[in-house]
C-alpha cells in the first residue's frame, strides 16, 4: 500500500517527467515548421493552475490503480476511458478531479515514456450502442517504481 506522502512524491516526479515530454515534443513540431518565430519554452495550451491539479489527480488516479493492481485486488483490470463523452457525464465538484484532456495527455505520457503498455485499444460502436475500454498494463520500469516507493514506506529506515 502507498502512503500519501510516497504518492505526492511520486505524481509530482511523475508530472514533471510527462511534462517534460509534451513540451520536447511540442518543441519539436514547432521546429519543424519553418514558419513558427514562437521561441522554444512557449508552449500554446499551458495548463492553468486548475488543469494542473487535475493532471496530477489522473496521475494519482493512474498509480492507485497499478498498485491495486499490483496488490491482486481481484476482478481489478486496467483499463481506462479514452472517451470525452465518459467524463462530461460526471458532476461538477470541488477539488481535483478526472477531465478528459488530463487523463489523456497522463495516458500518452505515461505510454510514450514506456511506464505503461495498451493491451487493447478501446472504441465505441454507434450503430451498437456499445463500448470497450482501452486496457493497459504497467512496463517492469514503472513496477520498479512502485516497488520501491512500497517498499521503502514500509520500511520507514530507508529514504
Amino acid at each position: 500500500m502507498i502512503t500519501q506522502e510516497r504518492l505526492e512524491g511520486l505524481v509530482n516526479a511523475l508530472s514533471e517527467e510527462i511534462r517534460e515530454w509534451e513540451l520536447k515534443v511540442a518543441t519539436e513540431k514547432s521546429s519543424s515548421s519553418s514558419t513558427s518565430v514562437a521561441p522554444k519554452f512557449y508552449r500554446k495550451n499551458q495548463r492553468t493552475e486548475e488543469a494542473l491539479r487535475n493532471f496530477n489527480h489522473a496521475i494519482s488516479w493512474f498509480l492507485v490503480e497499478i498498485d491495486k493492481h499490483i496488490r491482486k485486488v481481484p476482478n481489478h483490470e486496467l483499463m481506462v476511458q479514452l472517451r470525452s463523452g465518459y467524463y462530461s457525464k460526471k458532476t461538477e465538484e470541488e477539488g481535483p478531479r478526472l477531465t478528459y484532456r488530463q487523463v489523456r495527455a497522463v495516458y500518452e505520457g505515461l505510454l510514450a515514456l514506456s511506464y505503461i503498455e495498451e493491451e487493447t485499444k478501446g472504441g465505441y460502436s454507434k450503430e451498437r450502442g456499445r463500448g470497450q475500454s482501452t486496457r493497459f498494463s504497467p512496463t517492469s520500469e514503472m513496477l520498479e517504481k512502485l516497488k520501491v516507493l512500497s517498499y521503502n514506506s514500509n520500511n520507514p529506515s530507508i529514504s
